[in-house]
């Protein structure tokens, strides 16, 4: 009878004390069904929306807190402005309110997480989804058809994200807290680093050459970080890269829409106009039309998708894209001058913020470097102010939050807790 009586009473403490660690878990496991990690998303926006009443004095008090807000309100506050001379309102009002919710998400999870430590959970699910991912990638890829029965797109690996090509940016962009997942899963499990060898190989079979860049960087600024920091030796680290390469020759010697990825991108060797734009997908134009479209707006610019339906009137593209497909295009095109110069500060903020950590910066920078390369001004694949990329962005921010409050000092009202780097 005890048992019973007490059993809601345990249901409830854990539910209070893992609700917010289900929810980003839910977010990351539903990113590739299209718009349903939305849904999570809302929750969260509810329980921030709640507890920003009962807790706004704690608020600023929280490094991590005030980090997040100051860098929501350099990227929220231009897009509100450029709202006045948005070239298409109704599309700036919506992405101005959809980027509302993100306020309220990141109070939620920085505010109503109990304990100051990234869960176990979340932990094995920024492991286990991706590797899910990454081997369904690997069925598709050899068997001409995923788990699910979708099939690759021009000889690209799609994965669960089918239709859309999205699974090799996705991978890339996690790849700093999947390695930094591995790193502190690791000990006692030294078998678990071989995951890196699939991970990167479906990454090149995705064909984006956005997220082979990204994930480039990723892996020569971690390999420096393990062997710097962590003291890992040079040869571990040589030998799990050359296995890298050997992977990555293997996956380009039989994957044809990877050979032709490659062949196609040796273009930008040439000096010529018309080579660059083939080799990059027609980005030339693009980017000639979004300075032609910053140099006539160029104060508080076009608004938010307000890019295709001005350079299309003006004459300045044949063809529409829905974006510039360059971050330090894109937002003064759609945000001005104003909103430039808040983007520059976003970035030199963070990069300070990382400095200043002294005695953190061994445990911050896995997080750091995932949030950097989210935020590269040379980012070309995403939409910067589309559902996509800021469901992606901001995930990555607040399991970063999450990371550096592990060693930052206690609030007085809070009980110490022991930090693991």
């Amino acid at each position: 009878m005890a048992l019973t009586d007490n059993a809601p009473s345990t249901a409830t403490r854990w539910l209070a004390e893992h609700h917010i660690a289900i929810l980003l878990i839910a977010i990351l496991a539903l990113f590739p069904f299209s718009m349903s990690h939305q849904l999570p998303q809302l929750i969260l926006a509810i329980i921030g929306l709640a507890i920003i009443f009962r807790k706004q004095a704690e608020a600023w008090k929280q490094p991590e807190v005030r980090l997040f807000l100051v860098v929501y309100g350099l990227i929220f506050v231009p897009l509100v402005i450029s709202m006045f001379s948005a070239a298409d309102m109704d599309k700036a009002i919506s992405t101005s309110a959809r980027y509302l919710a993100f306020l309220f998400i990141g109070l939620a999870v920085l505010l109503a997480s109990p304990g100051r430590r990234l869960s176990p959970a979340l932990l094995w699910a920024v492991v286990i989804i991706p590797s899910i991912w990454v081997f369904d990638g690997l069925v598709q890829h050899f068997a001409g058809t995923n788990l699910l029965g979708y099939p690759t797109v021009n000889n690209q690996v799609t994965g669960l994200f089918y239709p859309k090509r999205g699974m090799g940016i996705f991978l890339a962009h996690l790849a700093p807290l999947y390695l930094e997942a591995l790193r502190r899963l690791s000990p006692g499990r030294p078998w678990l680093w071989l995951l890196v060898i699939p991970y990167v190989t479906v990454v090149l079979l995705g064909g984006s050459r956005s997220s082979w860049m990204t994930l480039l960087l990723t892996l020569l600024a971690y390999s420096a970080y393990l062997a710097v920091i962590y003291r890992v030796s040079w040869k571990r680290v040589m030998g799990l890269g050359a296995a890298i390469i050997l992977a990555g020759i293997l996956t380009a010697s039989f994957s044809t829409g990877l050979q032709e990825r490659l062949e196609r991108t040796a273009g930008v060797l040439s000096l010529d106009f018309e080579q660059w734009d083939y080799a990059t997908s027609n980005r030339m134009t693009v980017w000639s039309a979004a300075i032609r479209v910053l140099q006539d707006h160029w104060l508080t610019g076009v608004g938010a998708r307000g890019f295709t339906p001005v350079a299309m009137d003006s004459n300045y593209m044949d063809y529409k894209y829905s974006h510039v497909h360059l971050f330090i295009l894109e937002v003064p095109v759609a945000t001005g001058v104003l909103g430039l110069a808040a983007y520059l500060a976003v970035l030199a903020i963070l990069i300070a913020w990382f400095i200043g950590q002294k005695g953190r910066r061994r445990v911050l920078f896995a997080p750091w470097l995932a949030i950097m390369l989210a935020l590269f001004p040379l980012n070309v694949h995403w939409h910067f102010y589309g559902t996509s990329f800021t469901s992606l962005f901001w995930f990555i921010f607040l399991v970063g939050m999450i990371i550096s409050r592990e060693t930052s000092p206690q609030p007085e009202h809070q009980e110490t807790a022991r930090t693991q780097p």
